[in-house]
């Protein structure tokens, strides 16, 4: 069986708006939103061993640069909460990627990936003036 190897580059870019919706003068409770969206262009590069052989070591496996061949998209929101100097986070992001046209093996063989993911996040931290 052959080996092949698909590799991503993926670089996102978000436009986040965040803003406070409660604050209390003196500083000890604040609660804030944050929503965004974010988009890339992606890029990717098939590494496919020729005939199916296993790679000998003074040799390497072709490879194919595909280029710009997809594109992703997502949205996140979160909220955070500041109760004095700590503060608790929760946030959600969602996200669909497609790309298409990528080599998988040495017979010009394409393929189509589609990914859809969604993801939760949640910290709780220490926020200090200096």
């Amino acid at each position: 069986m052959k080996d092949s190897y698909i590799n991503l580059s993926y670089i996102n870019l978000n436009i986040e708006i965040n803003d406070d919706f409660l604050g209390y003068a003196n500083g000890k409770l604040a609660w804030s939103y944050n929503f965004g969206l974010g988009g890339v262009i992606l890029m990717s590069e098939s590494e496919v061993l020729l005939f199916g052989r296993d790679q000998l070591p003074d040799t390497s496996p072709v490879t194919t640069k595909n280029g710009m061949n997809g594109f992703a998209g997502n949205a996140l929101f979160g909220t955070r909460m500041y109760l004095g100097p700590v503060f608790l986070d929760l946030a959600g992001k969602a996200g669909y990627m497609r790309s298409k046209d990528v080599k998988i093996d040495e017979k010009n063989g394409m393929a189509v990936h589609t990914f859809v993911f969604v993801s939760g996040i949640a910290s709780v931290g220490l926020s200090f003036r200096f």
